[in-house]
């Protein structure tokens, strides 16, 4: 479902016409909360181990509860942002919706391709894709991770399916250092009104390391993955240069300090997307920009006293997998305090959720896969 939905909302664009009013979501430290411990581990059972690294708000801080509102690229940040980034609009080649729904398709002058769409039905939803298809064209060639959720599904446990390994050591481009780099692109990204973010990863697609990868995946081991068939192989290029240098940076929209949802919430009653920012950046500038259902923190809606610890919630966890029959095994990897949309009647809140991720092993795709149990941080129910 959460790929379904990524693809979909990549092909269409937005409107660039509706705007809502912008909203912050500044917290302030709350009573005193139980000190959790960074890593926890533990054999509960021969086929459950808690090996888990905990990650949780910053020490002293209560979360609250905010009202939620989508973030809508309107045309003012629109425009913003093609004018940070020496753009603009030559040609709009679709446009079609209504207030309640849009989508909008346009060439720039730089020849870039921008899509943006919106939805207010629920969940309401937006998305902004600025892509120059000719730079962009080799670093999107190669099979690495570009979000976590495809890490996890690909990365993590999985070997012969991405070679994000080959990019995640630090190094300094040609052009300016990642320090200097994502300063520049959190600038570009204020533009669209996202203020709020969390770094969760950067790779160094330097030149020499894409050449490398070039002929990594000429091996017959990677074939099954190459398009054109069982035959087929990965392009190479044989001109790589510091012209191809480029830092890969994936955001989380944070509020305070603590991520939003990475991870599709899909239940009975509610489908919620993940929300996700992957960027490109080059000597020239941003060459590629995916922006996936971003939120901002409104109001406060409440302010609990104290939330549960991540110590209380992995308990519940625990005695719930306990009691599960299941011959595989399973491990809990992490546990982290996140933001969870949650509709309460005619409006959204973000709540603070705290999620535990339980990797299960087995001998297929089928038995091998992450699922992830989410217990309100405040009142203690499963989500």
């Amino acid at each position: 479902m959460h790929q379904c939905l990524k693809l979909c909302a990549a092909a269409v664009g937005v409107s660039l016409l509706l705007a809502l009013p912008g909203c912050g979501g500044q917290g302030e430290p709350g009573g005193p909360q139980p000190t959790d411990p960074t890593h926890i581990y533990r054999q509960v059972q021969d086929n459950l181990l808690i090996d888990a690294e905990v990650k949780g708000p910053p020490e002293g801080t209560v979360p609250k509860v905010y009202v939620g509102e989508a973030n809508i690229f309107t045309q003012e940040k629109v425009n913003a942002f093609l004018a940070w980034s020496g753009d603009e609009i030559a040609e709009v080649t679709l446009d079609i919706g209504d207030d309640t729904k849009h989508q909008s398709v346009a060439t720039c002058r730089s020849g870039a391709r921008l899509a943006n769409s919106f939805s207010l039905n629920n969940p309401p939803s937006s998305a902004f894709d600025y892509k120059s298809v000719e730079s962009m064209e080799r670093y999107i060639a190669y099979p690495l991770s570009r979000t976590q959720q495809d890490y996890e599904e690909c990365s993590a446990h999985r070997s012969g399916r991405r070679i994000t390994y080959l990019f995640e050591e630090p190094t300094e481009l040609s052009f300016a250092t990642a320090q200097e780099t994502e300063g520049k692109v959190r600038e570009a990204l204020s533009t669209l009104g996202l203020e709020d973010l969390i770094l969760n990863r950067t790779l160094y697609l330097s030149h020499d390391r894409m050449e490398e990868a070039g002929w990594i995946l000429q091996g017959e081991e990677w074939a099954h993955q190459a398009k054109g068939g069982e035959t087929a192989t990965f392009p190479q290029w044989d001109d790589w240069s510091e012209a191809h240098d480029c830092y890969l940076f994936e955001f989380f929209c944070g509020v305070d300090n603590v991520p939003m949802s990475y991870h599709t919430l899909d239940n009975s009653t509610t489908i919620v997307p993940s929300t996700d920012i992957v960027v490109y950046y080059t000597r020239q500038g941003i060459v590629g920009l995916n922006i996936m259902w971003p939120w901002s923190a409104c109001e406060v809606a409440e302010t609990p006293e104290r939330t549960l610890s991540a110590t209380e919630a992995l308990q519940r966890v625990q005695e719930r997998l306990e009691n599960t029959i299941s011959s595989q095994m399973r491990t809990v990897e992490r546990v982290e305090l996140i933001y969870l949309c949650k509709q309460d009647g005619d409006r959204w809140l973000l709540r603070p959720v705290w999620e535990i991720s339980v990797w299960q092993s087995g001998s297929n795709d089928y038995e091998q896969k992450y699922t992830y149990i989410r217990i309100d941080a405040i009142t203690g129910e499963e989500c």
